[in-house]
């Protein structure tokens, strides 16, 4: 699996911790209930002397079977520190009955310690049905809190009630770790009582139902982990503004975590983004060929790392895994050479390199706004530096620094944003990067431009060939002539044998099953498709030109167009993953997701071919192709 995704700990079992999820598992009674709305879940089992329900509430709604009329937390002054692990609930209008929300972690003595405090404050267990719920602690903090039940009684915060709103912010944090997310978003909805965690796992954007928290509790979470935060300008965190700023989290199993926290103000209330990043030297310990870089590629990557000077650079959206690409490289360079970066921030550790983070205002722009980067600028033309990375060319004040750099004969890696290996020549050029073209088209300046993007790979246990998916999902006559129809138009466009092909099988298998995230099931990891260009004499001379037609033309003419061929000369990242479909690794559905659609590719290529009623004049290149 590639550096992209978390691998999941395994819970070990003598851990001195009494786990409910283990004791749940062994004999279930059904027993009447006090309460109408809690009979759908009256089973339960025996937990020491306790009558504990079966499963967990992981949302909000399952609240609706519990007996609730208030919480009694406040009430009886327990400690705030608590918050995220009981939950003390009176269940009766009538008489003085109370029922306890629990957190999984749980033990039969920490149950006894609550209700000896029930007891001393004249509150009593019911005599029938479960007397305690487990519930995430997300859920638990929010009804401790007065954000969730009926008549809940709302608590100021101390600094242990603070404590216990940390620890819920680290709880998300560990379950995305736990998941193999890459982000983290809060998504607050300021006028709504309730508001959203969602997850980028594995390219995917996910909204889990057990992440739906109450906004108030959400606020209160962002509120406290902003001000354990460093980098940020404001002291309070602000709903109407973008900030920015660094988070780092323990985790179980001796993890330690980084969060680069990104706000964004939106009409119905902010989007905090966090990037989830493993700290450490551990945190980067992949290879070219474990992110699914295949020979060709590794070819063309060491040419331009055993060549002095140049700049390379590494396109892709967000997320595509282009910092992980560039500190492999990094790493690939001999030790006895001197290698400094400049980030914003530093993402991953890289051992042997000088790394410096320069953080720059989100906001503020122009001269004075950027000291630090500027500073920093001044000092590294006197480090006697061998190699240079900086994190991502986007404005004109990086542009000046690679471009100093790279004229000093040196050799230079950076990344960017930009659609494709070819379009990253586009971006320098353009007014928000501005570096003159003359430069970008002086032969051996531009080493290498690269374009990749993550795909999810297929399970190799249970992926299925497409004869096998449809016995697998018994297609109707309708689904099966669609079926049918895509795989001819596949072997139409890339003249392979559809049969070569493997499809996700979303029931899954023991290997790849996740009942948390269903829209994972079928998957195991991501792999790389990736574009890459090495400009010769004619990709200058089209450059300089500003034929940026031609140029592509050129390029595209370099291929042999044989899709299940692994030379990658011409072809673009599609074409890379297509490839990779024709070996089973990757899914052709998730090739459309991340690309194009088969049906516009097909439209465009009829397009192309239609016989023109009144012919127009195309531009030729302003300069001949050498030969």
């Amino acid at each position: 699996m590639f550096a992209f995704s978390h691998n999941k700990p395994n819970p070990s079992s003598d851990t001195p911790v009494v786990r409910l999820v283990r004791t749940l598992g062994a004999s279930t009674s059904e027993h009447g209930s006090e309460n109408s709305q809690s009979r759908k879940h009256s089973a339960f089992t025996n937990f020491g002397p306790y009558r504990v329900a079966v499963g967990e509430i992981n949302r909000f709604e399952d609240l609706v079977h519990v007996p609730f009329e208030a919480c009694l937390n406040g009430a009886l002054s327990l400690s705030t520190h608590l918050f995220v692990s009981v939950a003390m609930i009176q269940s009766s209008k009538v008489n003085k009955n109370a029922i306890l929300l629990v957190a999984p972690t749980v033990t039969v003595d920490d149950i006894n310690s609550y209700v000896e405090i029930l007891t001393e404050h004249g509150w009593s267990l019911p005599e029938q049905g479960p007397v305690a719920w487990r519930a995430a602690p997300s859920i638990i903090m929010a009804v401790s809190q007065g954000h969730a039940g009926n008549h809940s009684a709302g608590v100021s915060l101390g600094d242990s009630g603070k404590s216990a709103l940390w620890q819920s912010f680290v709880d998300v944090t560990q379950w995305a770790f736990d998941q193999g997310a890459n982000d983290i978003d809060f998504a607050v909805y300021s006028h709504e009582p309730m508001s959203q965690v969602a997850f980028k796992i594995d390219g995917r954007y996910l909204q889990p139902e057990r992440w739906r928290l109450p906004t108030d509790t959400v606020l209160q979470m962002l509120g406290i982990a902003w001000q354990r935060g460093d980098g940020g300008s404001d002291a309070t965190f602000q709903q109407r503004i973008e900030q920015q700023c660094q988070l780092q989290i323990d985790l179980a199993n001796n993890v330690r975590v980084r969060l680069r926290w990104s706000g964004m103000a939106t009409d119905k209330g902010p989007v905090i983004t966090l990037r989830l990043q493993k700290l450490g030297a551990a945190a980067v310990v992949r290879t070219l060929e474990g992110a699914g870089y295949l020979p060709w590629h590794l070819d063309v990557f060491n040419r331009a790392l055993h060549t002095k000077g140049g700049l390379t650079t590494l396109a892709g959206t967000v997320g595509s895994g282009k910092s992980v690409t560039t500190a492999i490289l990094m790493g690939m360079l001999p030790s006895h050479i001197k290698k400094v970066t400049f980030e914003d921030p530093v993402e991953l550790d890289m051992p042997g390199v000088y790394q410096k983070t320069i953080i720059r205002d989100l906001v503020q722009t122009g001269e004075g706004s950027n000291s630090s980067f500027a500073a920093g600028v001044r000092a590294l033309f006197r480090s006697a530096l061998d190699v240079f990375m900086l994190g991502e060319i986007r404005d004109p004040e990086g542009a000046r620094v690679a471009r100093a750099v790279l004229e000093s004969g040196h050799s230079v890696f950076t990344t960017t944003h930009a659609p494709s290996a070819l379009g990253i020549f586009s971006k320098f050029v353009s007014p928000q990067v501005g570096i003159p073209v003359d430069v970008l088209a002086t032969p051996g300046n531009i080493r290498l431009n690269v374009y990749q993007a993550l795909l999810p790979k297929n399970c190799p246990h249970c992926a299925l060939s497409p004869t096998d998916y449809i016995l697998e999902f018994k297609l109707d006559s309708v689904a099966l002539n669609e079926h049918h129809h895509y795989m001819d138009r596949f072997e139409r466009l890339y003249q392979f044998d559809s049969n070569k092909l493997k499809l996700r099988n979303a029931n899954g298998c023991p290997h790849c099953v996740n009942k948390d995230l269903s829209a994972l099931t079928g998957f195991s990891g991501r792999t790389i498709a990736c574009e890459m260009v090495e400009p010769d004499e004619n990709i200058c001379e089209f450059l300089l030109a500003g034929n940026h037609v031609q140029l592509f033309r050129y390029w595209r003419e370099l291929s042999n167009n044989k899709f299940d061929n692994p030379d990658f000369t011409g072809k673009t990242a599609m074409e890379s993953a297509i490839y990779k479909a024709s070996c089973g690794e990757v899914d052709p559905r998730e090739i459309e997701l991340q690309f194009e659609s088969f049906a516009a590719i097909e439209h465009k290529r009829g397009v192309a071919q239609r016989p023109r009623v009144h012919p127009v004049a195309v531009p030729h290149a302003k300069t001949e192709i050498a030969p």
